[in-house]
Formats: C-alpha cells, sequence, structure tokens
C-alpha cells in the first residue's frame, strides 16, 4: 500500500493507493506496482514487452581484433530475459555495424527474483561459438522495478567496461 499526505482546510489527511486504483502514470502507484491499462497492479509476475531500440558497440572486440574476417563490422543481435527462465527473446541480426537499430518487441515474463539481462552477440556464422559483446544486468526486484515503472520512456545504459550502450523500454 502506497502512503500519500494531502492537506484539507489545514489538516493533514493521511491517504493510500492500492492494486486496482486508477492512474495515469506508475509514479500514481506503489514503489511495486506500475500502471497498466489505467490501473495499478503488481509490477511483477506478469509479462511485459520489452522493446529493444538500439545499440553501439565497440569498433574491436575484446582482443582489440576486427569482430569478423572480413572486417566489415560485428553482426548484431541481442538477447533479453530472465537468468535461469526459458522464455528469453533474441532480435534479427543487423550485419556489419557497430551501430545496429531493431526496434525488436520482446515479449519476457518478469517475476519477482533474479537477473534482468540483456546481451549483446556477434554472430559468427560458420562458427560453433558466437562471441558475446556486452551485457547489461540488473539483479533483484529492487533494481530492476525503476525500469518496469518507466512507463515506455526509452532507458539508455553502458556496460559496466563503457565500451557499448543499450537503448530500450518496457511497456506492461
Amino acid at each position: 500500500m502506497r502512503t500519500s499526505l494531502f492537506t484539507i482546510g489545514g489538516f493533514i489527511m493521511l491517504g493510500a493507493c492500492r492494486s486496482g486504483q486508477p492512474c495515469e502514470i506508475s509514479t500514481d502507484c506503489h514503489s511495486t506496482e506500475v500502471c497498466a491499462d489505467a490501473v495499478c497492479e503488481y509490477a511483477f509476475n506478469r509479462f511485459y514487452d520489452v522493446v529493444i531500440i538500439e545499440a553501439v558497440v565497440p569498433e574491436d572486440n575484446a582482443e582489440s581484433q576486427s569482430w569478423d574476417a572480413d572486417a566489415n563490422g560485428p553482426d548484431v543481435y541481442a538477447e533479453t530475459g530472465f537468468s535461469g527462465e526459458s522464455n528469453g527473446c533474441f532480435t534479427h541480426v543487423v550485419f556489419d555495424t557497430t551501430t545496429p537499430f531493431w526496434e525488436a518487441v520482446c515479449p519476457v515474463w518478469i517475476p519477482d527474483y533474479g537477473t534482468f539481462l540483456i546481451n549483446l552477440w556477434d554472430e559468427d556464422i560458420g562458427s560453433d561459438e558466437d562471441d558475446w559483446i556486452a551485457g547489461f544486468y540488473w539483479e533483484g526486484a529492487e533494481s530492476f522495478v525503476e525500469v518496469l515503472r518507466s512507463d515506455g520512456v526509452a532507458i539508455e545504459t553502458e556496460d559496466e567496461y563503457d565500451s557499448a550502450s543499450i537503448r530500450f523500454t518496457v511497456l506492461p
């Protein structure tokens, strides 16, 4: 339950918002709720549309070499979901660029535990394994609830090495 203070006739009154209450944006709701279809609802244990918009990746791989033998740049795709969950999602591959653009919608089940992740990969055709480019992680519900409450506003973040960035949004 979210509590708020307001005044009527000079008296301080205590008010509360409960799940199911009308809302316009998620800040109208309790800190563990989102505004979904104009109603406050529990933020977790539900599907969201994670929209992977775009990324910027380094010109070279971790060994300071070209991503691919042809030196045309990486063939980038993104993976999103929760660690340990089987309902992750992959974007399509954008070839030969360090600035891939997707606007890919990924429906993802968001539990109230675990680590939300977005990983960037370089597809290597003819290889048994693709090359990892960068990862973006939010561990635990507390760290991810503000992303869920972004109300569709694009979020841009950098990886821990400040070598890559991702722009995405989350819609209930």
